[in-house]
């Protein structure tokens, strides 16, 4: 994304209506699990995960409850909620594709807390997968890639791009500390993903920008961190 402009923010944004389709194949992820690490035995002893063990639903459940979740939303304008990762006008855009070993796709829905199966995406599935994997071999990882609400976020800001990459590094910081205070394998692979993490979305009537990828698995000896 070369040469991007600098953002302005639009003084009187017009009335943004979401064109997210309502997904019908639902995934109930279980409640999320409760911790009781301090912050800083968490900030000291997160690294970038080098081996990664299977990844139960329970763990991927708060992580992405954790890091992504839906709080509440703002009274006058519904575009705008709380979660535990801060984001550019409240506004949180990134939406998270989780994708499973065995190259079954999600959508993760931050309101309702649950996954929604996305379908006929085995092509591009596996050509994101090839893509991480050859950035960092991890057959056993669940690759989580980033995308962003462009429509969302140009309501509200001209040329909203650098906020749009800075909103994923901001919460692939938050998901790599959210996933050490599980134990769970996390490693940052950067903002790609295009275009196959668009690809997976095909269809979808909204404007999207790939901005991160990133590698999530489950507990593993603490010996193989690095």
């Amino acid at each position: 994304m070369a040469n991007i402009e600098e953002p302005t923010r639009i003084s009187s944004p017009g009335r943004h209506r979401s064109c997210w389709p309502r997904f019908t194949n639902i995934t109930t992820l279980p409640p999320p699990r409760g911790i009781d690490r301090s912050f800083l035995s968490v900030v000291s002893a997160r690294r970038s995960a080098c081996t990664f063990g299977p990844l139960d639903l329970g763990d991927l459940s708060s992580w992405l409850y954790f890091t992504a979740s839906s709080q509440n939303r703002n009274q006058v304008d519904e575009n705008r909620r709380r979660g535990f990762a801060p984001s550019f006008g409240a506004l949180q855009s990134t939406r998270l594709l989780i994708g499973a070993p065995e190259n079954l796709w999600s959508v993760y829905l931050p309101v309702q807390h649950c996954l929604a199966q996305l379908d006929n995406v085995s092509s591009a599935g596996r050509n994101l997968r090839l893509l991480a994997m050859d950035l960092f071999d991890a057959p056993a990882s669940w690759i989580v890639a980033l995308i962003s609400d462009s429509d969302l976020a140009g309501n509200y800001y001209n040329h909203p791009e650098s906020l749009q990459l800075r909103d994923a590094g901001v919460l692939l910081g938050h998901g790599a500390l959210v996933a050490e205070a599980w134990d769970l394998p996390f490693r940052i692979l950067g903002a790609l993903g295009s275009p196959w993490s668009l690809e997976l979305l095909a269809g979808i009537p909204v404007k999207l920008t790939a901005t991160g990828l990133a590698l999530l698995g489950g507990p593993v000896d603490s010996a193989a961190k690095a």
